[in-house]
């Protein structure tokens, strides 16, 4: 029996392109083992794939590219998941998104989300299909994977428990208005799976399955009971699949949340049926280990494996919080307020599974503090540039590739995946300028673009990564080091496309005033002060907020950010 393999893939935004590097690396290396393997039992198989956030839209298209096979595009007929630089989580992940497409939003939407939404529908459409062709399964996949998606569900669903107990034979004489009285709590965090396989015909199927918990009256033990609970001609589909991805990685205020409509679910959640608009899936579970735990128990009590891994992909490994205010001897209002807000924020996160233990080894590759260049500016920082995504791809490829040979390495990823001779090199594959100075070598590339991902103090020098202290840290002096190695263009546009924002926002709080002030006013006739008010407000107050608050914003914007003067007025701004 091959030895299975439970992937586990964090909540990353732009530095999605670090974690594609990673599972490129990964998967070429299974490939590799599993085609010199000479019996099953040395064979590996991903079985499991988890994921939220960015770390969810790349668990799917996954799915479909490992169990379908290469899905070969009309402009591109070479890609395939074998390919290191025209693979589709390379394509998807450096290549497609952008700065400049993400800013395109028009005025109407601008109240939604600061990025374009759209732009990422189209990526997802293209790398994950409604109808994909059926080609060769990937070498390191199984014959069927295990989905599951972190999800945030801001609509909520209920869950209801009977706080009266009424008797068997009392229950038939109530009548069926009478009921029995509950109460009831909202659950916000939610969860997607599926099981992703090929039937007798070679076609790919998609079942939607949940679980509830029962006891078991022999043991006494609870155990969970999965279930396949929708109408087999109505199951789950690619364009679901897709959805939930993207509502997985609508990063709050970034990206428009996303309303999707659930089919309901076993046990408690059942009642889920309807339309609920979601978020980031990072919000509640950004790293889903404990999904893939609760797969890997289902799935191996069914047919058990004698060696069951489990593998961790993120940009970083998690670090405890830090709460200065409760070191604070003074309790006061502030430093209970603010411990509080971080207690509220840390327990939403918290999971139950990390107080079991696991008792299958635990891979992970992550990177090193101050290593990718995507992390700066909270990990927004990639979707800058292609030579910025590019770059933390092949960092990806190298931890992996460190992992997976290095007999220094930590989580000793070696011992499963033991044939990873003659790897396709790491190479720079952008056309781009580093410095002023056109670069094609990927050890040039590296030396030049890893002195960004460096802290920097606040008199704009490089601090020591083994001495510096958090406080000395400056972000905006990081962020402005790497806005260097943006184009000028794009820096004109991220200016002009922050400004429409901060005017957009302005409107949007005029808009909830406006309306505020009708309510309170409580009268249909007309009033000749509140008019004279209105119209003042409207045609001078809020023109003048306006070009009083851009005028600060690009104030700020020049010197603590962009690294070269940009005059901004409304004149100039309709020439960019």
């Amino acid at each position: 029996m091959p030895k299975k393999l439970a992937v586990v893939i964090s909540g990353a935004v732009s530095l999605g392109s670090y974690e594609a590097g990673v599972m490129y690396e990964v998967l070429e290396a299974i490939a590799r083992h599993n085609e010199k393997a000479t019996s099953d039992e040395e064979s590996i198989e991903i079985d499991v794939i988890t994921g939220a956030s960015a770390g969810g839209m790349t668990a799917c298209i996954l799915a479909q590219h490992l169990i379908c096979g290469d899905q070969p595009l009309s402009d591109n007929p070479e890609q395939s998941l074998r390919e290191p630089y025209n693979n589709p989580l390379y394509n998807a992940w450096v290549k497609e998104v952008d700065i400049r497409r993400l800013l395109e939003v028009e005025t109407k939407d601008q109240k939604y989300s600061l990025l374009q939404t759209k732009v990422v529908e189209e990526i997802g459409e293209k790398y994950l299909q409604d109808i994909p062709k059926m080609n060769q399964r990937h070498p390191a996949a199984a014959c069927k994977i295990y989905v599951g998606i972190a999800m945030s569900n801001l609509s909520g669903f209920n869950f209801s428990i009977s706080t009266d107990y009424v008797s068997s034979l009392e229950k038939q004489k109530k009548s069926e208005t009478e009921g029995t009285e509950n109460f009831s709590y909202t659950r916000y965090k939610d969860q997607f799976f599926c099981v992703v396989s090929r039937n007798e015909s070679g076609d790919a199927t998609l079942v939607e399955i949940d679980y509830c918990t029962k006891r078991n009256p022999q043991t006494h033990q609870d155990f969970k009971d999965w279930n396949k609970f929708r109408d087999p001609n109505r199951d789950t589909n690619w364009k679901e699949l897709r959805e939930v991805g993207l509502s997985s990685g609508a990063f709050p205020f970034a990206f428009k949340a996303r309303r999707i409509k659930r089919f309901g679910g076993c046990g408690k959640r059942e009642a889920r049926k309807g339309e609920y608009l979601y978020t980031d899936g990072g919000v509640f579970e950004n790293e889903p280990i404990g999904m893939a735990k609760t797969l890997v128990e289902d799935i191996d009590q069914k047919d058990p494996s004698n060696e069951r891994y489990y593998l961790y992909i993120a940009p970083s490994l998690r670090t405890l919080p830090k709460n200065p205010f409760t070191q604070k001897k003074d309790d006061d209002f502030l430093v209970i307020g603010v411990a509080l807000l971080n207690s509220i924020f840390q327990q939403s996160r918290f999971q139950d599974w990390v107080m079991e233990k696991m008792n299958d080894p635990v891979f992970s590759i992550t990177a090193n503090d101050f290593e990718l260049l995507g992390d700066v500016f909270s990990a927004f920082g990639g979707f800058l540039e292609e030579k910025f995504r590019a770059y933390d791809y092949n960092i990806g490829r190298e931890r992996a590739r460190y992992e997976l040979s290095n007999p220094n390495a930590q989580s000793q990823l070696q011992d499963l995946i033991k044939e990873v001779e003659d790897m396709p090199p790491i190479e720079w594959k952008v056309n781009c300028q580093i410095s002023g100075k056109n670069v094609k070598d990927w050890k040039e590339a590296k030396e030049k673009l890893s002195e960004l991902a460096k802290p920097r103090s606040k008199e704009n020098k490089p601090l020591d990564i083994q001495t510096y202290k958090p406080a000395e840290r400056d972000q905006f002096a990081e962020l402005r080091e790497l806005m260097k190695e943006v184009d000028v263009n794009t820096r004109n546009q991220i200016l002009k496309q922050l400004t429409l924002r901060l005017e957009s926002l302005i409107d949007l709080a005029n808009e909830y005033l406006m309306q505020h002030h009708q309510v309170g006013d409580g009268s249909s006739a007309p009033n000749i002060w509140s008019e004279i008010k209105l119209k003042t407000r409207k045609e001078i107050g809020i023109p003048l907020i306006k070009t009083v608050l851009t005028m600060a914003f690009n104030f700020w914007m020049e010197r603590t950010i962009l690294p070269q003067k940009i005059f901004w007025n409304k004149a100039t701004r309709l020439n960019y």
